[in-house]
């Protein structure tokens, strides 16, 4: 069974898809170009590998099919990477703990921050974890059919050692408590971030080609603009009012042109 992780219509009626496997290759390479200059290539690699593991399922596959905008996030496939990491990895000593804690943070937050402890009073990476009838087997034997596991062990073991030295630093940087905890905050956003750029690049130019990216490196607004205007065209928004509105707001200031 062949996995998409994404599949759109476009303005001219073609359709075009990306499947799982490209996506997370995709996602992972960008995440790790970002995160290569603070020493955090196998990271970022490893957290983009894994933020889309939920796609693979017959679920995710026939909601792609269904293709009703209106029941975005309606299947779960952020939680599935999230409980991967925390099963396989959150244990043993303080350092393996904290890289999964720090992987587990990006992989699950890349659609939307959770709280430690939310309104309920459940832990989020622990909900996230424990999460049940998520076909979270079903995802993680489909995903080791196209990424082996001794790679993500390989990564992992990588990653591990990349964010203890990054945590070993503020060890001997900072005695407050409150500010080690705010610097560990800004570790796990930057990871999260790298992520984010890694799942819109890779998606965008599955879509629209590498014509987003000029060769000099920079990116051409009005290319970005027009591909904004298609998508948003193209779906029925449960609030098309709000969606017009950000639109109206931020359209103008794609005039400049292009940026490094």
């Amino acid at each position: 069974m062949e996995f998409y992780a994404h599949k759109r219509e476009m303005p001219d009626g073609a359709i075009v898809t990306q499947t799982v496997r490209e996506h997370l290759v995709g996602t992972a390479q960008r995440a790790a170009q970002c995160l290569r200059q603070v020493g955090l290539e196998h990271a970022g690699y490893l957290a983009g590998l894994l933020h889309d593991l939920g796609k693979y399922t017959e679920a995710f596959q026939q909601y792609l099919d269904e293709g009703d905008s209106t029941k975005r996030g309606s299947v779960i496939h952020t939680f599935q990477g999230c409980r991967y990491l925390m099963e396989q990895y959150h244990r043993g000593d303080i350092q393996t703990i904290s890289c999964a804690e720090l992987l587990a943070f990006a992989v699950g937050a890349h659609h939307g921050l959770f709280d430690c402890v939310d309104q309920m009073r459940r832990i989020g990476l622990q909900y996230r974890a424990e999460k049940q009838d998520i076909s979270y087997e079903e995802a993680v034997a489909a995903f080791r059919q196209e990424i082996p596991t001794e790679e993500i062990e390989t990564l992992f073991a990588a990653a591990s050692e990349e964010i203890n030295e990054v945590i070993g630093r503020m060890d001997r940087t900072y005695d407050n408590d409150r500010e080690y905890a705010f610097e560990t905050g800004l570790l796990a956003r930057l990871l999260l971030s790298a992520v984010i750029e890694g799942d819109r690049r890779s998606m965008h130019i599955r879509e629209f080609g590498r014509r987003i990216w000029l060769r000099s490196g920079k990116i051409d607004w009005n290319i970005w603009k027009k591909s904004c205007r298609d998508s948003h065209a193209a779906r029925r928004w449960k609030k098309p009012g709000m969606r017009s509105q950000i639109s109206a707001v931020c359209s103008p200031k794609t005039s400049r042109g292009s940026i490094g």
